[in-house]
């Protein structure tokens, strides 16, 4: 009998000591997952940014700093029973942007979205279209050949703060936006990143319909376009007096307009 509860005692003991063990381990599983999701940096780095905004559609841009997992609920803000979830991964491949399309909304209706991304949070807002754009005016907002370092604004300011006070309906970019000395990819992409990062232009784009065209410094390096002894007449805004080999910057203007 003795024998018996010494081998009954040991194994509460071997017992205990796998379930301290487990315990252990649960923790340690536990600080590693929350530390490498506290470590990763997992956010939203440029955005999000609405577009393709119709009747009953809707599509939302958005750049993470890294690969990871993000989630969208659009919610009708009048009928809360209607609510869309749209859950996704971005990647390397699409230099971890992704576009996330909504459709069967609800004609001239207030809709909230909410971003997950790690511990990224961010609420925006957008409205559908009417399904008869005559029973109200359109108010657009529109600009062309964006440079920051050409900035008059006040400190804490920009041309996209301005833009977003028109409380327009949309916004349309008319190419060079950003505007980059050489056109090249790299300077491009570099130039919409810097671009995204400018005072006001997520609070314009993230509940604004945003849209945009291409113009010559968005396609192709612009020094491959003239030949080197070829000479090009000035731009009446050049402050060139003579032959130049590259194109010339443009204006940035904004302008309102009623339809």
């Amino acid at each position: 009998m003795a024998k018996d509860a010494l081998e009954l005692l040991n194994k509460k003991k071997e017992i205990n000591s796998m379930n301290i063990r487990f315990h252990i381990l649960t923790l340690a599983l536990l600080l590693m997952d929350s530390g490498t999701y506290a470590d990763n940096g997992l956010e939203i780095s440029h955005g999000p940014m609405l577009g393709a905004v119709s009747e009953n559609s809707a599509a939302i841009w958005l750049r993470t700093t890294i690969p990871g997992d993000v989630m969208i609920t659009l919610s009708n803000r009048k009928h809360l029973s209607e609510q869309h979830i749209r859950k996704l991964k971005t990647n390397v491949e699409a230099d971890h942007a992704a576009i996330v399309r909504f459709q069967n909304l609800k004609p001239n209706s207030l809709y909230t979205y909410v971003v997950l991304a790690g511990d990224f949070h961010f609420e925006g807002t957008l409205t559908t279209l009417d399904s008869s754009l005559k029973d109200k005016p359109i108010r657009i907002v529109y600009g062309y050949g964006y440079r920051a370092d050409e900035n008059k604004m006040r400190p804490g300011t920009s041309v996209f703060t301005k833009m977003d006070s028109r409380e327009a309906n949309l916004v349309l970019f008319l190419g060079d936006f950003p505007y980059t000395h050489k056109g090249s990819k790299v300077d491009v992409r570099t130039g919409n990143k810097k671009l995204r990062e400018v005072e006001g232009f997520t609070q314009l784009t993230s509940s604004t319909p945003t849209y945009g065209i291409y113009d010559d410094h968005d396609l192709v390096q612009m020094t491959a376009m003239v030949p080197i002894n070829m000479p090009m007449k000035p731009s009446p805004h050049s402050k060139n007096t003579g032959p130049t080999h590259r194109m010339d910057s443009l204006v940035t203007k904004v302008f309102t307009v009623h339809l």
